[in-house]
């Protein structure tokens, strides 16, 4: 499941804290939508945006320009990046990679038998059906 992480020192960003509760859950609903988009950290374009948003084209520019005044996007033209994303986002957080080594190392080594294969299984008369001697 593709996630992102979210920092519990928000609660100690004044940029964040300082929103209202409305623009709040736009901001983090962007970050949902920055994490899954092609080029993570940026946001889709303005379309597919209003749509992520859950709202019309002229809200979604309203709060996107609020969320830049605020400090919490960077805007370069007509892309929108979030905010020090790669700062918090590592690449390193992405598991692909690791799985893929993984699976390529794993059909490259012959797979081991765990267990007593090849032994031969311990008695199994139990102590209390032998005769007493």
């Amino acid at each position: 499941m593709p996630w992102f992480r979210l920092y519990h020192d928000v609660l100690n960003n004044p940029k964040v804290q300082r929103l209202p509760a409305r623009l709040f859950r736009t901001w983090v609903n962007l970050l949902c939508l920055a994490s899954e988009n092609g080029e993570r950290g940026t946001l889709p374009a303005p379309e597919d945006l209003a749509f992520g948003m859950r709202t019309s084209a002229e809200k979604a520019n309203i709060d996107l320009e609020r969320l830049i005044e605020a400090g919490l996007i960077d805007r370069d033209g007509d892309e929108l990046r979030m905010r020090d994303w790669n700062l918090w986002q590592y690449e390193s957080d992405s598991s692909t990679g690791r799985v893929r080594e993984y699976r390529a190392h794993k059909n490259e080594t012959p797979m081991k038998r765990s267990g007593n294969d090849g032994v031969t299984p311990p008695d199994t008369e139990a102590d209390t059906e032998a005769e007493p001697e």
